[in-house]
């Protein structure tokens, strides 16, 4: 199944939708895809947007020199991040960590992962394992050992007992993403562009009607998901704002598609999705506007950590 890439990456970020999810082998419950989560996410609409800001909607055109004709973006450097190497873990607080999970010596499939952020006490993962990791600090490598339910969804990883080598890369009291979503909000809009209105209305009448089998007439789409007319343009109105703003932190960095960062970038997400190519990524139906997305929202948040105090 092809997951969304703006709802699981993009959104998230910009405020929309936080449809986050962990590594198969540990979510306590039923596995969901990024699209299930975003869809239970969008059932609730009240909980999903905040009220667009009051501007007018413009058809000058949106590009890196007058971005700031569209956008007055608040301060993005020296923002609180990091909770300091000295610092031991608390619960609410993330732990960006790698791990590897071995059941009788062997590591098992679905129970590795690097750079994943774990807020801890939020029970994202299974019980036992984010208790473990309190009192640690950032640099720590620890053992961590705890047993699947009995119930667990994966029938082979069910009941067993298993050990998981961690380690704490960082400690954070806010994570980038947080951090994006906060400047998002103090950041002040001047004009919408028509473009990127449209553009952002494109992507979600796309999604939406994704879940419903490409449903053709949306006021079917709207009703089944019990989102109004009025809801939907903030949707589209929030999304645009937080795309705006992520822009001007890039342009203000001198970043761009065509810039190293993004070369980088890019082989994290393909790697991240289990792709080898942006080819092979595009012919399963990711489009090239959606992968450029996610990949400027993955430099965006590199540039806030390499900010953040």
């Amino acid at each position: 199944m092809k997951k969304n890439l703006i709802l699981t990456a993009a959104l998230a970020c910009s405020l929309t939708l936080a449809a986050g999810f962990s590594c198969p082998a540990f979510a306590e419950s039923v596995a969901e895809t990024a699209e299930e989560a975003a869809a239970d996410t969008a059932s609730n609409p009240e909980e999903m947007i905040f009220t667009a800001d009051e501007a007018p909607v413009s058809e000058q055109e949106l590009t890196v020199d007058n971005i700031d004709e569209f956008i007055s973006l608040a301060d993005y450097k020296n923002r609180e991040i990091s909770a300091g190497s000295d610092t031991p873990i608390e619960n609410g607080m993330t732990a960006n960590i790698d791990y590897t999970g071995t059941i009788d010596g062997e590591v098992f499939d679905g129970g590795s992962a690097q750079g994943a952020n774990l807020e801890i006490g939020s029970g994202t993962f299974i019980e036992g394992f984010e208790e473990q990791l309190v009192g640690c600090r950032e640099g720590d490598r620890v053992t961590v050992s705890v047993t699947f339910p009995s119930d667990y969804f994966a029938e082979e990883l069910a009941g067993k007992a298993a050990e998981f080598d961690v380690s704490i890369n960082r400690v954070y009291l806010n994570t980038p993403s947080v951090i994006l979503s906060q400047i998002t909000d103090e950041s002040e809009l001047i004009q919408y562009p028509q473009s990127l209105c449209d553009e952002w209305d494109r992507i979600l009448r796309e999604i939406y009607a994704g879940y419903m089998g490409g449903e053709e007439d949306f006021s079917k789409v709207l009703e089944a998901f019990g989102i109004s007319e009025d809801t939907f343009r903030s949707m589209v109105l929030t999304n645009v704002k937080g795309d705006l703003v992520q822009r001007a932190i890039l342009a203000k960095e001198g970043l761009s598609k065509e810039s190293e960062a993004y070369e980088k970038s890019l082989a994290v997400l393909l790697g991240t999705y289990g792709f080898d190519s942006i080819e092979n990524m595009k012919a399963v139906g990711y489009a090239d506007a959606e992968i450029e997305y996610v990949v400027m929202n993955r430099m965006c948040l590199g540039v806030i950590e390499q900010y953040g105090a």
